[in-house]
Order: structure tokens, then C-alpha cells, then sequence
């Protein structure tokens, strides 16, 4: 039998060195967790403190998760299946959890029921956890360098919108018990090779209620880690709040990326910027028709108003932070706002839809880096509607992917 004090022993020396990459160390867990899947099989109770390390660690292997947890209610360990459930509802899933947020008090609470082997109380594991696995700051961090990588690797700057509307899901969806995740789910299982990022419009998540938000919990943590994770949420207002928001996505959700509107100014876009291992993406010039009645103003020095915002938003970060939104229908300025900012990346939505010319976007907005990142939604997630959705989906997403592929040749 493995002892587990010796299992924690070590993992925790492993992150104190900080010496093995976040990859490396999901691998490890990885191996770990085929011999704890043995451990649970023959002793419930016993596996519990392992599955506090692996959701702790943020254990990408979902489907494994949820093995276990089948495994212990056939089992019928009650007590391990009600701490799996508890750490479910508190968060503790999959890639890039940042602190253990389970108190001394709910551990006292349940000590009984939780015990295990070799007189290591769940109390005193909870206890261990928290004082040794504090924040870090993500070895995974989607750097402007790693993400120009990806883009070569995949010859590919394409974005999938997971705006996920409820009522256009598949009918054959609506009967299992989270249909929004298993859409997306499938989307991603569909398209990931063909794109480097997805992006998450939150809206269609906090109108579903408590819901909604596991639903977009759960997408997040299934979005593979080589792949940038974007909050379309669109955020921003004073300095305070702005921190409560920012803290929201990047470590309760721990998005890679959030869009914020920039119109309060500086005091209410650097509590995003605070976050060195995060993109914050300012909106810049919007596709929509309500776009003409600011940014597309002219200021006294014959400038537009969305250059005014651009020049003073260029100044706040750095291309290795501070991406911008440019909507893709706006193809007369991508040119020009390529010219004023030629390392920034640029979030591109519009194209599919919406209309945008995606060749026309693409000869205009590229840089040495790739420097665009083209999101489709509508015309990506819902090109199909019955049951081979994921399919649909899959072609339309190959056929802009194979498109761009050819110009980045360019």
C-alpha cells in the first residue's frame, strides 16, 4: 500500500523548490493518480487526501475526476463522496486553482468523516495544504512569444466564441444534466487543434444564474492549457471594484484574459494589469452601429476619439500585457491603428456573421508575431444543428483555419 504521508511529503517538497514546471507536475500527477484510482478501489476513505492534491493542483483530468467520484459512490464511502461534492461546489477543479480556500472551521466539522490512513486527519492535511501551496505565479503563463508560437505551430489565429444561447442547443443535449457544458464540450473537443483561443462571452453564463456560472466553470477548465482562455466580459469601473473584477477571472476562474471597457481611465483598467501573468484586453474600435456615436468622433485636433483612447491605453502597458479589441467591420482603420500600434496584439471579432473580410483583416492587421486574433461565434458553434453539431462546427472552424494558413505564407 502507498502511504500517503509520503505521497504529500513529496509534492509539497516539489513546490517548494518550485523546480518542475506546472506541465511536468500535472504529468506526475497524472502517474500518481492511476495508482490512486487502485487506493480508492480498495479503500475509499483512504483516497480522499489524494483527491484533495490532485483538485488542489488543478488536475486537468476531468473525466478521471469524475471516475473517481463513480468509483467512491459505488463504494458507498458516504463521507469521501460528500467531501468530493464539497470540494466540487468550492471550486477546487480543473487547471490553475491558486489557493485553498477550505477553512480550519469546515475541517473541524468534518474530521470524522474524512479521516485518513496513517493517522493524517483530513483537519491536518487541510491545514498542511494551505500553508504550503500558496500563489504562485503560472509557469503556463500565455506570453506574446509563447502565443506567436502557438500561432506557427498551428498555423492558425483563429478565436472560437463559446457564446453558448441554451435555446440553440441541440435538442438532443437538453436531457443531460449540464446541456450548455456538454455543447461546449464538444466544440472543443471538436476544434482545438485548429484554433489557439477561446473566447468566453460571459453573458450568456450569469443569465442561466448559479447554473450558468458552473457551466462556464467548467468550460474554462476544460479548455486545454496551450490554449488562451479569454473572459468576454467586458468589465471595468472604479479601482476597488476593478480589483474585485479582476480577481474574479484571473483566480477564481483563472481566465488567461479579460476584456475591459477603458472608458473610466487608467484607475480602472491597472487593477487588470496588476496581474503580470495576464492579458487585459481594452476595447478600442467596436464593430457595432453605436461605435459612431463616440469613438468614431472627431476631437479638436482632427483625431478620432477611439486614437485618443489608443495612444493613452498603448501607454498603460506593454504588448506582453494590453492586447485591444478591433472590430472586424471597421477594415478601413485596422491599417492605421496596425501603424500606431505594430506589437500589440489585436482581438478581431466580426468576421463570419457579422461580415467582416477576414483576407482583407488579415494583409492588414498581421505582424511579425501574427498579432491578430480572429474570433468566430455564430458562424463556428451553430454551423450545424442536430446531432453532428460538433462536426459542423469542426469544418467551418478548418475552413478559416486553412484560410489563414495561407496568409500568414504571405
Amino acid at each position: 500500500m502507498i502511504r500517503l504521508g509520503h505521497i504529500l511529503a513529496f509534492i509539497i517538497q516539489v513546490q517548494e523548490r518550485e523546480s518542475m514546471c506546472r506541465g511536468k507536475l500535472f504529468h506526475l500527477f497524472r502517474r500518481i493518480l492511476r495508482i490512486g484510482l487502485h487506493i480508492v478501489a480498495a479503500d475509499g476513505d483512504k483516497m480522499y487526501a489524494m483527491l484533495q492534491v490532485f483538485i488542489c493542483h488543478g488536475y486537468d483530468g476531468i473525466d478521471h475526476m469524475q471516475h473517481i467520484r463513480a468509483v467512491v459512490a459505488d463504494k458507498h464511502h458516504h463521507g469521501c463522496l460528500l467531501a468530493f461534492d464539497f470540494l466540487q461546489r468550492k471550486h477546487f477543479s480543473a487547471h490553475g486553482i491558486r489557493e485553498i480556500k477550505v477553512r480550519r472551521l469546515v475541517a473541524k466539522r468534518n474530521a470524522q468523516s474524512f479521516s485518513c490512513c496513517h493517522g493524517l486527519c483530513f483537519e491536518k492535511i487541510v491545514t498542511k495544504l494551505t500553508v504550503n501551496f500558496a500563489p504562485i505565479k503560472s509557469a503556463l503563463f500565455m506570453s506574446s512569444q509563447e502565443l506567436s508560437r502557438i500561432i506557427r505551430e498551428r498555423q492558425s489565429y483563429l478565436c472560437i466564441g463559446l457564446d453558448t444561447d441554451p435555446g440553440k442547443i441541440p435538442q438532443h443535449l437538453l436531457s443531460l444534466p449540464d446541456p450548455v457544458f456538454a455543447f461546449n464540450k464538444a466544440i472543443i473537443d471538436a476544434t482545438k487543434d485548429l484554433c489557439v483561443s477561446y473566447k468566453i462571452n460571459t453573458a450568456f453564463y450569469e443569465s442561466g444564474g448559479v447554473p450558468g456560472w458552473q457551466s462556464l466553470e467548467k468550460t474554462v477548465a476544460y479548455i486545454p492549457e496551450n490554449t488562451l482562455k479569454i473572459a468576454d466580459a467586458k468589465r471595468g469601473d472604479i479601482g476597488n471594484t476593478s480589483h474585485q473584477y479582476a480577481k474574479t477571472f484571473f483566480e477564481v476562474f483563472d481566465f488567461d484574459a479579460v476584456t475591459v471597457a477603458p472608458y473610466m481611465g487608467r484607475d480602472s483598467v491597472e487593477p487588470f494589469l496588476q496581474y503580470s501573468d495576464k492579458w487585459t484586453i481594452l476595447l478600442g474600435l467596436t464593430s457595432n452601429d453605436g461605435s459612431l456615436d463616440f469613438q468614431m468622433q472627431k476631437t479638436a485636433d482632427g483625431e478620432y476619439f477611439y486614437e485618443k483612447v489608443l495612444q493613452r491605453a498603448a501607454q498603460w502597458g506593454t504588448p506582453d500585457n494590453l492586447m485591444f479589441v478591433i472590430g472586424a467591420t471597421r477594415e478601413s482603420q485596422i491599417g492605421h491603428i496596425r501603424s500606431m500600434l505594430p506589437e500589440h496584439f489585436f482581438l478581431v471579432p466580426g468576421v463570419g456573421a457579422q461580415g467582416g473580410n477576414l483576407g482583407e483583416i488579415s494583409r492588414l492587421g498581421l505582424n511579425h508575431d501574427g498579432g491578430l486574433l480572429i474570433n468566430a461565434s455564430r458562424s463556428v458553434i451553430y454551423a450545424g444543428k442536430d446531432k453532428d453539431f460538433a462536426e459542423a462546427a469542426r469544418q467551418a472552424a478548418l475552413q478559416l483555419q486553412t484560410d489563414m494558413k495561407g496568409y500568414l505564407a504571405l
